[in-house]
């Protein structure tokens, strides 16, 4: 597939999650491409995602030939710079695959819909869309705790301690599924044919149908991480000069660098990544910085590292600790495991040799 070959099946297949490799990455390629691309999606999102009581059942060169009697300025034999022709879609129509009899229906409505509103330079009076009011809720786990949340669709989502998490009260009349994320969160994703279900964070934006998976992404990392348990997801930097978006299916981890592109590797074990859902902080060869941070998160306490020893930063730590562990039984094991020693006072500890 090549740009000039986008159809609207393709954007049909690219809507329902069925495109892979090569073929999804030159399609999001030429949907980047130009803004009226990013139109034509946004048009086909709106169309797939009506009720199936609105659907209906369409005959598509019924359809095109009361466009040619409703717009005779029209020549109708010129060919469309993108499309499948209303006899192809329906063939497809009269093949009675149920899964594609209202996408073929709903790609002939866009064929002849798009024709008058792209391609064809008919004078027409504007458009004017709806807008839907937004209601937005905010959702903060406070360090020491685990918040489960229950979107309207139906998704499930857990925020790790510290992580803050801003959605819509309801995803209703939106084209989208969009959530924005500060810290770290696990999704189990419901499938909804037509809408998309995007985790945003400062620096990424994660696309999925229906999957489950971990996002972190905190304001001290210079990196974002996506573990894939099922499913696929497709990720992608917010950066001008981001690299095209990865896909990353099950038992995958994909790694968003600071230098704005997407490292995927297999995962054999998912603990380090999952273990805190379940109430476990596992720590897999981790320097002590980030050790640090972890456990002020997972426990609500304050500790420090003696500045003036560089080398502590780097001391890697394989260890896990239950979140109803004692706090000071975490520590002593953390100062006994990487042979470094500790002070407390006032309910905050400080690291040194």
């Amino acid at each position: 597939m090549n740009e000039k070959d986008i159809h609207w099946n393709d954007l049909i297949r690219y809507v329902n999650g069925e495109m892979s490799g090569e073929e999804l990455r030159k399609t999001e390629e030429w949907i980047q491409k130009d803004p009226e691309n990013s139109e034509r999606l946004a048009f086909v999102k709106r169309i797939y995602a009506l009720p199936a009581e609105e659907r209906g059942e369409w005959d598509a060169d019924a359809a095109w030939e009361r466009f040619r009697k409703k717009h005779p300025e029209v020549d109708t034999r010129r060919k469309p710079l993108i499309g499948t022709s209303s006899e192809l879609l329906s063939r497809r129509l009269r093949a009675g695959n149920s899964r594609y009899r209202w996408i073929a229906a709903a790609a002939s409505i866009l064929f002849v819909a798009m024709a008058a509103l792209f391609l064809y330079n008919v004078e027409d009076e504007p458009v004017r869309e709806e807008v839907t009011e937004v209601t937005y809720k905010e959702f903060f786990a406070q360090p020491g705790s685990r918040t489960r949340l229950t979107l309207s669709d139906g998704s499930r989502a857990i925020l790790k301690p510290g992580s803050r998490l801003v959605l819509p009260e309801s995803f209703r009349g939106l084209e989208d599924r969009v959530v924005e994320l500060e810290g770290e969160a696990f999704f189990e994703v419901e499938p909804e044919p037509g809408k998309t279900f995007i985790v945003k964070t400062e620096k990424t934006i994660t696309r999925v149908l229906g999957t489950r998976f971990n996002v972190s992404s905190y304001p001290e990392d210079d990196f974002v991480s996506v573990a894939v348990i099922s499913g696929v997801v497709s990720l992608e930097g917010r950066r001008d000069d981001a690299a095209v978006p990865a896909r990353i299916s099950g038992n995958h981890l994909g790694i968003y660098t600071p230098e704005g592109v997407v490292e995927v590797s297999e995962l054999s074990d998912m603990s380090k990544y999952l273990g805190w859902i379940e109430g476990e902080l596992v720590f897999q060869q981790e320097p002590l910085d980030r050790v640090a941070l972890e456990l002020q998160r997972w426990y609500n306490i304050s500790i420090e590292i003696d500045p003036e020893k560089p080398e502590l930063y780097e001391k890697k730590l394989t260890s896990s600790f239950r979140q109803n562990q004692p706090v000071r039984e975490v520590i002593e094991a953390v100062s006994l495991t990487l042979n470094i020693s500790f002070t407390e006072k006032n309910g905050s500890f400080y690291f040194t040799e």
